[in-house]
């Protein structure tokens, strides 16, 4: 477990965005899964941007975004469109967010 996942599960943040209704209010609900899940096929680049424009409206990104980085399991977190980021944004995201938390860490010691 890293240091961003333990930090979260300390806070009770993870049971928190799980059991919370907020994809009842994104604005993603009915979207076709096409959509966050474009794949490597022909249009999928048009499809990340219709999804981050989508998610840009959405009134729970944050949400959905937490719920990415620290609710999903590894193996479902790699792939998709969570909170307006592609994989490869988030895990740019989490790598910084673990590297901040050790520096916290370390200037708290």
């Amino acid at each position: 477990m890293g240091q961003l996942s333990q930090s979260c599960s300390r806070m009770g943040l993870e049971d928190e965005i799980a059991q919370s209704d907020w994809q009842t209010l994104a604005a993603c609900r009915g979207a076709g899964a096409e959509l966050f899940f474009p794949g490597r096929e022909a249009g999928a680049a048009a499809k990340i941007i219709a999804a981050k424009k989508l998610c840009a409206t959405c009134p729970v990104q944050q949400e959905c975004l937490q719920y990415a980085l620290f609710v999903l399991p590894h193996e479902q977190r790699r792939f998709g469109i969570w909170g307006g980021l592609t994989e490869k944004e988030r895990r740019k995201l989490r790598n910084t967010l673990n590297r901040n938390g050790r520096k916290s860490a370390e200037e708290a010691a």
